[in-house]
């Protein structure tokens, strides 16, 4: 298994990068060899609303990395990520999507597993009127709890946090990329 070390990465919220390195580790031997690694973080309009639904987080994410890319047309990578909320099977989850593009103009998309939002957060939204993120400033001045952008720890008591999906989404675009010549995604 491929895994993206994000341990100096702050994403803060969504955002994009620039890399020329990226450190990787295999399920091999285990251990992290430099590859690649992120050097620096930046902000990088999505184009898409405050909390996109659907499509929409793929194409923020999309978007994040093209912004990437021409800021620093020289990177060997650009990198997108966005979080957002999608309905499936009757359910809204909120999940993340990654977009790499390379310096070939090549995109690697990833996407993190879904945390379903709980239906006290959809119910204010119904409520309410207010988009996903307004609830979250109204519930948090409402509790006396200071704003936290993390929703996946907000939704789960901090047993999880936001970080996981974006690392996850992160780590699915990669291994498209880095995978060993063995691998399918090196066939054909």
């Amino acid at each position: 298994m491929l895994q993206a070390r994000n341990a100096n990465l702050s994403w803060h919220d969504e955002g994009c990068a620039a890399a020329n390195n990226v450190l990787t580790r295999t399920s091999r031997n285990g251990k992290w060899r430099r590859r690649k690694r992120i050097d620096f973080t930046f902000d990088a309009k999505s184009h898409v609303s405050e909390t996109p639904w659907d499509e929409e987080t793929y194409a923020g994410a999309r978007n994040r990395a093209q912004g990437a890319f021409l800021a620093h047309p020289n990177a060997e990578y650009a990198i997108g990520i966005e979080s957002g909320l999608v309905e499936r099977y009757g359910q809204t989850y909120e999940e993340a999507w990654c977009c790499i593009i390379d310096k070939n103009k090549q995109e690697f998309f990833g996407y993190s597993s879904g945390l379903r939002v709980p239906d006290y957060i959809l119910k204010k939204m119904d409520e309410h009127k207010l988009p996903h993120y307004l609830i979250f400033a109204k519930l948090n001045n409402h509790f006396d709890k200071t704003i936290n952008s993390d929703t996946w720890s907000n939704y789960s008591g901090k047993i999880l946090t936001r970080e996981i999906s974006l690392e996850e989404s992160l780590r699915n675009a990669l291994v498209q990329i880095f995978s060993p010549e063995e691998s399918y995604y090196k066939k054909g």
